[in-house]
């Protein structure tokens, strides 16, 4: 049986560098939970890689109890992240990573069961923290610091 790793911390604690690290060792098999984008509007910026769902794609989904998390997204409109419980989600061949907070963590746990939730709290110190956001600021073509 497959687990699912969930990263948890503060933002820009370095969840994503580990996501992509481990996704790149073949070794463990793991795989990210592509995740489905309900919006009022169009798709967003941003969320061209995701699945999009209309309101009653999204309400038929709610009905089979297929909705594992949900997060709010910020961006104009109304749009919320979910991650479903699709055909992609393969637990008994693959491994599976993603980033989430306490809440989603309880949610995986509810929906799939301890046994196969993993969490680990990513945690770094608060300087390296500043300096990380300062350094990712300064790459981007129109920094907001």
């Amino acid at each position: 049986m497959g687990k699912i790793v969930l990263f948890l911390g503060p933002t820009l604690a370095g969840q994503e560098i580990l996501k992509a690290r481990l996704i790149r060792e073949k070794q463990y098999n793991f795989h990210v939970i592509k995740k489905s984008v309900y919006s009022d509007s169009r798709i967003p910026k941003g969320f061209e890689d995701y699945y999009f769902l209309n309101e009653s794609q999204l309400n038929e989904l709610i009905k089979q109890k297929q909705i594992v998390d949900k997060k709010d997204a910020l961006v104009k409109g109304k749009c919320m992240i979910y991650i479903v419980n699709n055909k992609d989600i393969d637990l008994t061949k693959n491994n599976y990573l993603e980033i989430t907070d306490f809440k989603g963590l309880d949610n995986y746990k509810a929906y799939y069961g301890e046994d196969v939730v993993i969490p680990i709290f990513v945690k770094m110190n608060k300087d390296e923290r500043i300096q990380l956001v300062l350094d990712t600021e300064r790459k981007k073509r129109k920094p907001r610091l």
